[in-house]
This record gives structure tokens, C-alpha cells and sequence, in this order.
């Protein structure tokens, strides 16, 4: 048991380390480009590792099947120590921007991973809510990123950022090697090579085309060849995917209206997230001359306001049924809140700079689970897996392209003589120091305004979503909300959905339910007892379930029960006789039929895999919570 809380606390580890890894370099940013040069590129830091994270991730789905979950998440851990280790001692930024894509690869692997290892160790009982407590360390990680990495790059230095990473990451890799199990079932599953290598590249050509659009030294040329490159890209990624076996973004996704939209409020969510967290603190330090610290320590109301309006909209659609005016209100108040932003000048006060970042974080509270929830809502149990995975793309793909964007506009808006990195971070006279600042202000002032039109633009698609009637597993479907890898397999999705659903059911009800639709003769107690026999096999009698609410007399009641009823055989290792094991059977089969009307027109006799993993997870609850 000690071993077994071990390997699940390093697991949720991996969340914790991923998630404020991303955001966390946010307040360092203007330390950091200061030392090794290169202030219009600071922002490929955080968008190179978003990058790579989102490409590796379906890829390392797959090979997990091949080579097992383990030896794969020991790949990633060591690929993030590696890359966060070469960061912290990188003297350009254009080795810190490459370690970056290497940290990037792991974290992505190590995330898909660790969530795939944390439900199979869980159990069926347990395994809702540890996933949940998965995807909400994510979040709370991703969200108050800035404020740790403030305060440690303004007590020791920007590089103490990447060094923490590499220790934990290796202190993770150490507990994760000692104590996860080798052993899993592998199987030869198809590849998408040319689809994630294409994905890849296309990802890479958007931010070097919206790159060299603002850098002074590039012109229109260069800037219409490298988008001209990425259109063909584009066309030729839709006709692989067309032919792939298992396509990494099925372009059936795309023939209906929900995804498309949702997706595309999805990827302007996480460029406005992200270009708040990579370019306030910079600027707050610049015009305002704050510290790490403190410009870390002003985007807390936005961790807030996501911490809390993601908990008011999941309760509120569960109670009214309904996102799509929801959504449209998040977009708006992201909209304004940028635009809040795009009017601060230097004297501006404080409060007003906290109310912009309350408003965005309250907006994007609401936007990203219930783009996510749309999508879910709206797309068949065959492309549920992939069909999550690709709507957190969409928004890791505009926190990629986003900040890189911002920085192209600011880059964009300086003259000539103050693009160069030295007269950028040193100027030389008083003079020079107030007219950097100005231009500076003027480019922040484009960029803000830039993204709040383009949040314009998510609040006419938010009012174009289709609404469609959610179903009964609706309000359990997203429970990230910040953005994690999920497990692409339909599957694996499915079978998240339905543990977190059977932690609602009423367990007096549901095993009075079975008892009479698998014909057992005994009331729901006795029928809970038997499956929990049936699915260990051999019970001790010293080890019944005891339970402060389950007095022991009531569990040695349904033993006896069971008993007379010729299902239990033995005196101190309980097993079913044949006539018990045979009820057993039937028990599973109508508990597999329960959980398949929980799936609410997901129709899973379509797929043979979806009814083995379905009559797999009804053995499994069948040990779950008892009657009362």
C-alpha cells in the first residue's frame, strides 16, 4: 500500500512539474533576455515548449502500446531533466529555445503517461477521483505558475527556473523507476508518423511566418514563402490523414460545425491566456520597474478568477443544461480585459491592471471547459479520445502562436535603431530610456488591442456554436481546465467518463437493480458481497470490508445470507460455489448493461472494443462502495 501511494504521488507529480513549467518563466522573461540577448525571441521560450509538448503527446499514446507505459514515461522524465538542465545552463537564446523543444518533448510524453499509469493504478473505485485530482493539479499548477517562478527568479536568478525542473524531473524519474510496474499487455498498434511529423512542421511554419511578419529583418518575401511553405504543408497533411490507418486529427472531426468552432474559441483561449502571462510581467518590470516578484505576484487574480468561474459554469450547466451563453460571456469578458490592457500606461494603477487580469481569468475560466465539454457533447464514442486530445491542441496551438504574435507586433512597432538587443535592454541616456519605453508602450498597446479584436472574433463563434442537448455523462466530460494530454484511445476516454459516473450512483438503488435484473434471490447487500467475492476470487473471512458506517454484524448478515443460499462455499477462505459463480456472471453482464445506458446514445455496440473494456469495468465496480 506505502509503495503503491508512493507510485501515485509521483504520478500526480508529473502535472504539478508540466504545469508550472509552462508558465512559470512568464515574470523571467525580461531578466532573462537581458542576460543572453535576444528580447523579441523571449517568447519562443514558452511557445517552443508548447510546441513540442502537444506533438509528442498522441505519438507517445501509441508508443506506450507498443513498448509499454513505463519504459515510456521514463523517456519523457528524462528527456524534461535533460532539456530543463541544458536550459539552465544555456549562454543564447537560441540554445535555450532548442533545450526548450527538448523539455517540451518529455513533458508532453510524461503527461500522457502518467495519466494512463494513474487510472490503471487507481482501480475502479478510486480511479474517478484521482484523475480528477490529475487534471486539477494540472490546472492549479498551470494557472499560479508565475507567482513561484516570480519570486525564485527575483531570489536567486532566472536559471534557478530550470534548474528546479531538472532536479524534480530526476527525483521523479528515480521514484517512477523504483516503483511502477514493468509489466503491461503490448500490442503492434498503427502509427501516424507522417501525420505528427507534418503536425509538427505545419506548427513550427505558423509561428516562423507570424515571427518573421514583425522582425525588422525579414520582409514580406520571406514572410509570404514561409506561409506559402506551410499551406502546402496544410494540404498535404489532410491527404495523409485521409489515408492513415489511425489518423492523428481524423478529418471527420471536421464535417460537422461544433468541433471546427469550438476548437477555434479554444485556440484563441490560449492565446490570450498566454500572452498575458509571457508579456505583462515583462512590461510591468519595464514601464513600472516592478521585480519578478511582484509582476508574478500580479497575475494572481487571474489564477483566481479561473480557480473560481471554472467551478460556477460546470455547476451551472449541470443545472441549467446549457453552454453556449456561458461561452459567449467568457469570451466577452476576455475581450475586455484585453482591451484593458492594451490602454495602461506606466502611471496607470495597479487596481485597474489587477481588474484586467481578473476579468480574462474569469473569461477563460468559463471558455475552456465548455469548449471542451461542446466537443465532447457533440462527437461519437469512436472519436471521443481523439477528439478531446485535438481541441486541447487547438488551444495549446494558440498559447504557441500567441505570445509569439505579441512579440512580432512590439518587435514590429520599434524603429530600426532600437531593434538592436544591446540599445533594447541597455539604453544609454536618459532621453533614450524614456523614448524606448514610449515606442515599447505603443507596441504593448498594438499587441493587446491585436488580440482583443481576435477575441472579437471568439465572441461572434461563441454566438455561432451549435447547442446541442448535452447528454447524461455531459457534465463529468471535461474536467480540465486549463488543458492536459488526455489519452487519445476512445476507449480510455470512456472508461474516465463512466468511473466518474459511478461515483454518483446511489449504491442502495443500483445493487437493489442488479439483484433483480441478474436474478439473484438476495436483497442488495448480499448481491454487493457476492460481486466483491466473484472479483477477487478468494476472500479471506478476516478480511470482509469493514467500514465505521458498515457495522460488521450487517456484512457477516449477508455472508449468512449468501450462505443459505448455496453461493459462498468455505470457512475462512471465502469463494462462490457453482451455483454463485454463476450468478456472478450475470451480475457482470447486468452491470455491464447499466454502465452502457449511463454512455446516453453513444451506441457502444458499434465497437467490440468499447463492450470488452465496458464488461472489463463492470467487474471491476462491482467491488466499488457498498449499500448502507
Amino acid at each position: 500500500m506505502a509503495r503503491r501511494t508512493l507510485t501515485l504521488c509521483a504520478l500526480l507529480g508529473v502535472p504539478l512539474l508540466a504545469g508550472t513549467n509552462h508558465t512559470w518563466h512568464g515574470p523571467a522573461l525580461r531578466d532573462l533576455a537581458t542576460e543572453i540577448g535576444g528580447p523579441t525571441r523571449a517568447a519562443w521560450i514558452i511557445s517552443a515548449s508548447l510546441l513540442a509538448a502537444i506533438t509528442a503527446a498522441p505519438l507517445a499514446g501509441r508508443l506506450s502500446d507498443r513498448y509499454g507505459p513505463k519504459p515510456m514515461l521514463q523517456a519523457g522524465l528524462l528527456a524534461a531533466a535533460t532539456g530543463a538542465a541544458l536550459g539552465g545552463q544555456a549562454g543564447s537564446i537560441r540554445t535555450l529555445i532548442w533545450a526548450q523543444v527538448i523539455y517540451g518533448v518529455g513533458a508532453g510524453t510524461s503527461l500522457v503517461l502518467s495519466h494512463l499509469l494513474t487510472a490503471r493504478l487507481a482501480g475502479a473505485e478510486q480511479r474517478a477521483p484521482f484523475q480528477n485530482a490529475f487534471g486539477v493539479t494540472y490546472a492549479v499548477a498551470g494557472v499560479l505558475g508565475p507567482v513561484p517562478g516570480g519570486l525564485l527568479a527575483d531570489a536567486l536568478s532566472w536559471r534557478w527556473l530550470f534548474h528546479v525542473t531538472a532536479g524534480t524531473a530526476l527525483v521523479l524519474l528515480v521514484v517512477v523507476t523504483l516503483t511502477v510496474s514493468g509489466a503491461h499487455p503490448r500490442e503492434r498498434v498503427p502509427l501516424d508518423l507522417a501525420g505528427v511529423t507534418l503536425m509538427a512542421l505545419i506548427g513550427a511554419g505558423v509561428l516562423i511566418a507570424v515571427f518573421w511578419a514583425g522582425s525588422p529583418g525579414r520582409g514580406l518575401p520571406w514572410t509570404l514563402g514561409a506561409a506559402a511553405v506551410t499551406a502546402l504543408l496544410i494540404a498535404v497533411f489532410v491527404r495523409v490523414e485521409r489515408r492513415a490507418a489511425v489518423p492523428v486529427l481524423p478529418p471527420v472531426l471536421f464535417t460537422g460545425t461544433v468541433f471546427p468552432t469550438a476548437s477555434a474559441i479554444g485556440l484563441l483561449g490560449g492565446a490570450a491566456l498566454f500572452v498575458t502571462v509571457a508579456s505583462l510581467p515583462p512590461y510591468l518590470q519595464m514601464a513600472r520597474g516592478g521585480s519578478p516578484a511582484a509582476s508574478g505576484l500580479a497575475l494572481l487574480p487571474l489564477s483566481a478568477g479561473m480557480l473560481l468561474s471554472v467551478v460556477a459554469g460546470q455547476v451551472t450547466v449541470a443545472r441549467i443544461g446549457r453552454y453556449r451563453m456561458l461561452t459567449l460571456g467568457g469570451s466577452m469578458l476576455v475581450a475586455v480585459g484585453l482591451l484593458i490592457l492594451g490602454r495602461m500606461e506606466a502611471d496607470t494603477p495597479l487596481a485597474v491592471i489587477l481588474l484586467a487580469t481578473l476579468l480574462i481569468g474569469l473569461g477563460l475560466g468559463l471558455v475552456f471547459p465548455l469548449v471542451q465539454l461542446a466537443v465532447q457533447n457533440a462527437t461519437d464514442a469512436r472519436h471521443l479520445g481523439v477528439a478531446t486530445f485535438a481541441s486541447l491542441y487547438f488551444r495549446w496551438f494558440g498559447g504557441a502562436v500567441g505570445p509569439v504574435l505579441f512579440a512580432a507586433i512590439v518587435a514590429g512597432s520599434l524603429p530600426p535603431r532600437l531593434s538592436d538587443a544591446n540599445v533594447m535592454n541597455t539604453p544609454q541616456t536618459p532621453e533614450g530610456v524614456a523614448l524606448y519605453l514610449r515606442v515599447y508602450t505603443d507596441g504593448v498597446h498594438a499587441g493587446f488591442h491585436t488580440l482583443a479584436v481576435l477575441l472579437g472574433l471568439a465572441v461572434v463563434l461563441s454566438w455561432l456554436l451549435a447547442e446541442v442537448p448535452l447528454r447524461v455523462t455531459s457534465p463529468v466530460l471535461a474536467p480540465e481546465m486549463f488543458g492536459m494530454a488526455p489519452a487519445t484511445r476512445p476507449v480510455d476516454e470512456l472508461e474516465r467518463v463512466l468511473a466518474a459516473l459511478a461515483l454518483r450512483e446511489d449504491a442502495e438503488r443500483l445493487y437493489g437493480e442488479l439483484a433483480t435484473r441478474a436474478r439473484t434471490g438476495v436483497g442488495p447487500g448480499a448481491t454487493w458481497l457476492l460481486g466483491r467475492i466473484g472479483r477477487k476470487g478468494t476472500m479471506r473471512l478476516d478480511g470482509l470490508p469493514a467500514h465505521r458506517l458498515l457495522p460488521p454484524d450487517r456484512v457477516t448478515g449477508w455472508l449468512a445470507e449468501l450462505r443459505q443460499a448455496g453461493f459462498v462455499a468455505g470457512e475462512h477462505d471465502l469463494t462462490l460455489t457453482p451455483e454463485g459463480d454463476a450468478v456472478w456472471q450475470r451480475l457482470a453482464e447486468a452491470r455491464t448493461e447499466t454502465l452502457a445506458r449511463l454512455l446516453d446514445g453513444w451506441h457502444p455496440e458499434m465497437s467490440p472494443e468499447v463492450v470488452a473494456r465496458l464488461r472489463h469495468l463492470a467487474r471491476d465496480m462491482l467491488a466499488g462502495p457498498s449499500p448502507r
